[in-house]
């Protein structure tokens, strides 16, 4: 098994973490940790494939969040100013999170070391920002579960 099967093993296993840091903030729904080629890794209890929620919930939104985390990160470009040449880094800097914005709920992405992201799924009584806050942290708890060295931002696109 290798080092990234290790990790990934690892994990699995933190589901434990998203209900215990996550699903205890009000208006937080669900939380799913997925790996950057659309595939669910670790999820809050919510999401569980043992739980009331359809099953095959965790694998759809992976994908689609997926989709939307590749759209964000090529949007660098839109967002910086004209470079002078190709080798040059766009203004805007690295992609950090993406804002899904419903009329009733909020979808939101961030890089979560290793090749994999976190989302979090809220309604509109959530406090967006106490949420990210803690997003951040949790990825932090899964980088030391991990013995991996603090999130970086993801790379940009280019």
């Amino acid at each position: 098994m290798t080092t990234a099967d290790n990790r990934l093993g690892i994990l699995r296993g933190l589901g434990w973490m998203l209900n215990e840091e996550l699903l205890v903030l009000p208006g937080v729904l669900r939380a799913l940790v997925l790996s950057a080629d659309g595939l669910p890794v670790t999820c809050s209890k919510d999401i569980d494939r043992n739980q009331e929620m359809p099953s095959d919930i965790a694998e759809r939104m992976a994908a689609a969040v997926t989709g939307l985390q590749a759209v964000s990160q090529e949007s660098t470009e839109f967002a910086s100013t004209p470079r002078r040449n190709k080798e040059e880094p766009f203004s805007a800097g690295p992609w950090q999170r993406t804002l899904l914005q419903f009329d009733k709920a909020y979808i939101t992405v961030i890089s979560a070391n290793i090749g994999t992201y976190l989302t979090v799924a809220m309604n509109d009584k959530a406090d967006v920002e106490a949420v990210s806050y803690t997003m951040e942290k949790v990825v932090d708890r899964i980088g030391e579960k991990l013995g991996l060295p603090a999130r970086q931002s993801a790379p940009s696109a280019s």
